[in-house]
């Protein structure tokens, strides 16, 4: 899995968890997004499918970085882009827009 880049960097992905702000920065965004839809971390573990203490889990950092198909599937119950897990502001998660810049 990939982490963000910002503009100043290469345009080669870096490897999530490879920095452990990268890490603790999604932990703590994936509190703040499951809070602030009123979510509890065993109700959030529920809607994505797996056992109800998964999320406490990611959110304590027991569970490094979830698989993309997992971050993919908490991003669509907290009704956000996956970007907004990683807090990509100002970039869009349009391929077409991607290829139009």
């Amino acid at each position: 899995m990939y982490a963000c880049f910002t503009a100043a960097e290469s345009l080669a992905p870096k490897p999530m968890g490879s920095d452990l702000t990268d890490a603790r920065f999604f932990r703590e965004r994936l509190a703040e997004l499951r809070k602030a839809k009123g979510l509890t971390q065993a109700r959030l573990s529920e809607l994505i499918g797996k056992d109800n203490s998964y999320i406490g889990r990611v959110e304590t950092g027991e569970i490094d970085t979830p698989l993309l198909d997992t971050i993919s599937e908490i991003a669509k119950r907290l009704d956000v882009p996956i970007g907004e897990l990683f807090n990509f502001l100002g970039r869009s998660d349009s391929a077409e827009e991607h290829h139009e810049a």
